[in-house]
């Protein structure tokens, strides 16, 4: 089977999700057109990469806000052939990143457009653009035969949009109003929403039910809402300060004793700390990273508990020793 066949086949597990069959051939044929297109990946486009540039376009673009089908049920088949991709270990676990990202737009009218920071600006001179906020989450599959660098599967690609912020002269109620949906609009409970609907997607199947999810993020997704609220058989790795302040887990308290029970104990090393201590060996750890298998330097401590994460999550901290 030929790319060209297998594309066919993982697009005719798209049919079902679609009400009509019409809509079904306007969708599969603008994802040909997408797929060919050289400018920008619009919809206009993909429209014109199909040579339908000459006839009406409104059926094409009623398509994404008329048309009653879901943009999560797409990523169904990946969630079905998962199983085919991964370790035939029924406990291997199943790995996944979380990250956002900024579609840039010139639209000053497009819905849910704002004014955010450009990630591809200096640290020491932050610019601006007007763009579109999304979360993604990708499934990281591996070659199953040799070490070798993971592919990301999308499987969301949830928007992230801010509320529109109302007038300098506006009412207190309407800024009142605008700050609370400004904090459910904060990419971290974005980020979570999206490990909990992955996590349904793999219950959903039996071949994936009881794996462990192992989700990867950066440091702005290492924080309370997403440390206190990961759903079952998920894991989470994130990264810290290195002066994170660590503890350990407190002392049982005699049966006679009186007040409440510590939640914290003694402190721990921080991060920086544990890495200068020599009085901890490394460990070393062969993985592939940067084009070639390395043997990295790791030093674990475990449990210690973060303020950060609760007194009711003990957490494992890694520290890796720099390869270079």
């Amino acid at each position: 089977m030929n790319l060209v066949e297998t594309f066919d086949h993982l697009l005719d597990e798209w049919r079902p999700l679609f009400p009509q069959q019409r809509s079904w051939q306007r969708a599969e044929r603008l994802t040909y057109g997408l797929l060919s297109c050289l400018r920008q990946h619009l919809t206009s486009t993909a429209i014109c990469a199909t040579g339908r540039q000459f006839v009406d376009w409104s059926a094409d673009y009623r398509l994404f806000w008329r048309s009653p089908w879901e943009a999560t049920s797409l990523f169904n088949p990946v969630f079905d052939h998962l199983h085919d991709l991964s370790p035939p270990d029924p406990s291997a676990p199943v790995l996944a990143a979380l990250d956002d990202t900024t579609c840039k737009k010139t639209g000053r009218h497009i819905p849910g457009v704002a004014t955010v920071r450009d990630p591809q600006s200096l640290p020491f001179h932050v610019n601006l653009c007007r763009g579109l906020r999304f979360v993604q989450l990708s499934l990281l599959v591996s070659p199953l035969e040799t070490p070798g660098p993971a592919r990301g599967l999308p499987v969301r690609f949830q928007p992230a949009p801010l509320p529109p912020k109302p007038k300098k002269n506006a009412l207190p109620e309407a800024w009142n109003t605008y700050k609370q949906e400004k904090k459910k609009c904060r990419l971290t409970l974005v980020g979570v929403a999206a490990i909990h609907e992955v996590r349904r997607s793999l219950d959903a199947r039996p071949s994936t039910r009881q794996r462990q999810l192992l989700v990867s993020g950066d440091g702005s997704y290492t924080n309370s809402p997403v440390l206190k609220h990961l759903p079952e058989r998920t894991t989470f790795i994130g990264r810290i300060r290195k002066d994170a302040q660590l503890h350990s887990l407190p002392s049982p308290a005699p049966s006679l004793s009186k007040g409440r029970r510590k939640q914290y104990g003694p402190a721990a090393p921080t991060p920086q700390q544990l890495l200068q201590d020599d009085s901890v060996p490394f460990q070393s750890v062969r993985c592939y990273a940067t084009g070639q298998t390395r043997d990295f330097q790791i030093k674990v401590l475990r449990p210690v508990l973060w303020p950060k994460a609760g007194a009711d999550r003990p957490l494992v901290l890694v520290v890796i020793k720099a390869v270079g």
